[in-house]
């Protein structure tokens, strides 16, 4: 993560190098949850909601609609939710989702790979 200097924090998911169609588009527009257990080296996992997860004391999730609506729900203290409206924007081969936060920081995943069953994303600095 990245200081902005405005003030806002913007957290960005991107497909790179995937071809962004409707097939990908219909694959990523659902409500994925981190399946933290399932990370990989720096490879994070996302189910769908509907995915039986073991017990957690908290859960990301990225909520994403074909109507281009998109929400990100991060972890908040007490280990409850914090809810994030975001942006999501698309043009043949990118993909993002542009997030705000207050804090003025700024957090890029980038798509690996998504298909009906698993959405994996990879921080980059």
């Amino acid at each position: 993560m990245t200081q902005r200097g405005n003030n806002k924090f913007l957290a960005i998911v991107e497909i790179v190098a995937m071809k962004v169609d409707e097939t990908t588009k219909a694959l990523l527009y659902r409500d994925w949850t981190h399946s933290h257990e399932e990370d990989e080296g720096n490879k994070m996992i996302y189910r769908p909601s509907t995915f039986d997860f073991p017990l957690s004391r908290g859960r990301m999730e990225i909520r994403l609609g074909a109507n281009g609506s998109c929400t990100f729900l991060d972890i908040a203290r007490g280990d409850g939710s914090e809810s994030k409206t975001c942006t999501l924007s698309e043009n043949s081969d990118a993909l993002k989702i542009v997030i705000d936060y207050p804090e003025g920081w700024v957090r890029t995943l980038q798509v690996v790979s998504v298909d009906e069953e698993k959405l994996v994303v990879v921080e980059t600095f």
